[in-house]
C-alpha cells in the first residue's frame, strides 16, 4: 500500500452533484426550523418567527387561565436557561397568525407585485443570444480544463512533473472550473423566454382569481402552505413586526396548483 503523499488524485464522477447535495441540506435546515417542535397544537407561523433583538428563533407557548388556554410566541432565550435573557416581549398566537395570514392573502390578492417580479425577469431574459454566448464560453473553457487535467496526469506519471506540483495545477484547475460552472447555474437561473413569461402570467391570472374566491375557506394545511410559500421569515420587535416575502412566480404556480382552492380538501 503507497503511503498517502504518494497517492495520484484523479476525478471521478459524482454519486450526487454539488448543487443536488447544497439544495438536500438547505431543505434539511428549512425542515428542522419549521420542526413542531413538540407542540400539541399546530401554528401556522411554526418555525417562521424570530426575535427582532436578538435574532433568536421565537417558540411558541400554551397557558391555561382559569376555563381557557392562551398561545403565545416568546424568544427561545426566555425558555433556555443557557441563554442570556434579551428584552424582547412576546406575541399572542392567534393574532400574530391572523395577521401575517391576512397580509399574505392581500399581497396576493393585489397581484402587481407578483407581476413586477415577472416584468423584472422578462427584462433580465431579453437578451438571450448574451446569455448563450456566455454559457456556450463557460462550456468551452470547462472542456479546456478538462483537457488541461488530462495532459497534466499524463505529464507525471511520465516524470515530466513531481507530485507536489500536480497538486497545485490540479487546485487550480479545480478553482477555476469551479468559477465556471457557477456562470452557467446563474444563467440557467435567469433564462426566461417570453413563452415561459406569458405561462406564469397566464397560470397566476387563474391561482389569483381563485384565492380571492376562496382564501377564507382554505383548510389549515392549506393556508400553512400559501404561508410557508410567500413568507420567508417574521421577524418581532418592540415596536414593530416585520413580514419579509420571498416571492416566486414559478413556485407558487407549481404549490397553489396543489392546494384545495374550494376549500373540500
Amino acid at each position: 500500500k503507497l503511503p498517502e503523499d504518494k497517492w495520484i488524485p484523479i476525478a471521478m464522477p459524482s454519486i450526487i452533484s454539488e448543487s443536488d447535495f447544497e439544495q438536500a441540506q438547505k431543505q434539511l435546515q428549512v425542515n428542522r426550523e419549521l420542526a413542531l417542535r413538540n407542540t400539541k397544537e399546530l401554528s401556522l407561523l411554526q418555525g417562521l418567527v424570530f426575535c427582532g433583538v436578538c435574532g433568536h428563533p421565537f417558540y411558541k407557548r400554551s397557558r391555561k387561565y382559569k376555563d381557557r388556554i392562551k398561545c403565545y410566541y416568546y424568544c427561545k432565550t426566555h425558555g433556555d436557561k443557557k441563554l442570556k435573557k434579551c428584552s424582547n416581549g412576546w406575541a399572542y398566537q392567534q393574532e400574530l397568525d391572523d395577521l401575517v395570514y391576512s397580509e399574505t392573502i392581500k399581497m396576493l390578492q393585489n397581484p402587481s407585485l407578483v407581476r413586477s417580479e415577472l416584468s423584472r425577469r422578462a427584462i433580465e431574459s431579453s437578451d438571450q443570444e448574451s446569455y448563450k454566448k456566455i454559457e456556450l464560453t463557460c462550456k468551452k473553457e470547462l472542456s479546456k480544463i478538462s483537457q488541461e487535467r488530462d495532459r497534466l496526469l499524463d505529464a507525471y506519471q511520465n516524470g515530466l512533473i513531481d507530485l507536489e506540483e500536480l497538486k497545485k495545477r490540479h487546485q487550480e484547475s479545480d478553482k477555476r472550473r469551479n468559477a465556471f460552472e457557477k456562470e452557467i447555474k446563474r444563467i440557467q437561473v435567469v433564462k426566461f423566454d417570453n413563452k415561459n413569461i406569458k405561462d406564469l402570467e397566464n397560470g397566476l391570472e387563474s391561482i389569483l382569481k381563485g384565492m380571492q374566491l376562496s382564501a377564507e375557506n382554505l383548510t389549515f394545511k392549506d393556508k400553512q402552505k400559501i404561508i410557508r410559500l410567500i413568507v420567508e421569515k417574521v421577524i418581532i420587535s418592540p415596536h414593530e413586526i416585520k413580514i419579509i416575502h420571498c416571492i416566486s412566480p414559478q413556485m407558487i404556480i407549481q404549490k397553489f396548483g396543489q392546494l384545495s382552492l374550494n376549500g373540500a380538501g
